[in-house]
């Protein structure tokens, strides 16, 4: 079976990363779909994505309803870890990129259907600079899979990176590749739903936020103390 891969977030280097894999299997992936946000991205996706559909949110496009289409969400809400100040703007942001998946959703409810995440570690993170972000990510997390969860033969993943780079440097040794990524995005899309932490730098940091939590209320009480 022809799989139809859609890709929201498309600016971003690990979306260029997961396009450019794809087109090197034309026997298993459809053309690409790209999903730009107004007229304006759609015309300057089309220059940077000659080989690839693109479509705004709120267009369909041709495809058989007994043909699979995997959704690769590369980018939902803020990108900014350190956005601050800005939570009108991220809702409103946020709020219009989960209506318009939920568009799509809707054109393909016929269709089996395939929904991947890619959220951060930073999402289980309680650190108050980073509270809008990771507040952000939770929520569209949450979205998504209430959307999945809506549409009975739609599955859910969703992964959580740390870092993400295009080599591996001494300085970055435990951090993620974009091209590992994308790969073990295109195994996720064939094997089912999932829900995984990404790179050993997500596991440390989890661990150490972890053991900060466990240690903080200790800290506080001494204080008082």
């Amino acid at each position: 079976m022809v799989v139809h891969p859609v890709i929201i977030g498309p600016k971003t280097r690990l979306a260029r990363t997961l396009i450019a894999q794809l087109l090197k299997q034309p026997d298993t992936y459809a053309r690409v779909t790209i999903v730009a946000r107004d007229e304006l991205e759609k015309k300057s996706l089309g220059e940077i994505f000659p080989q690839s559909l693109v479509i705004r949110f709120g267009e369909t496009w041709p495809v058989c309803e007994t043909e699979r289409v995997v959704m690769f969400c590369c980018a939902l809400g803020p990108v900014n870890t350190k956005c601050r100040n800005e939570s009108y703007r991220i809702t409103t942001v946020l709020e219009r990129e989960i209506s318009g998946i939920s568009q799509i959703l809707s054109a393909r409810q016929h269709n089996p259907l395939c929904l991947i995440f890619v959220s951060s570690i930073l999402a289980w993170s309680s650190t108050p600079n980073r509270f809008l972000y990771s507040g952000a990510k939770r929520l569209g997390e949450s979205a998504l899979r209430d959307m999945a969860l809506a549409h009975s033969g739609c599955s859910f993943s969703v992964v959580y990176p740390g870092r993400l780079v295009e080599d591996r440097q001494w300085a970055s040794l435990l951090s993620t590749r974009y091209s590992d990524l994308a790969t073990l995005m295109l195994r996720i899309a064939d094997h089912g739903p999932q829900a995984r932490i990404i790179g050993w730098d997500a596991r440390l940091f989890l661990l150490r936020d972890w053991l900060l939590n466990a240690v903080r209320p200790f800290s506080h009480y001494g204080r008082r103390a």
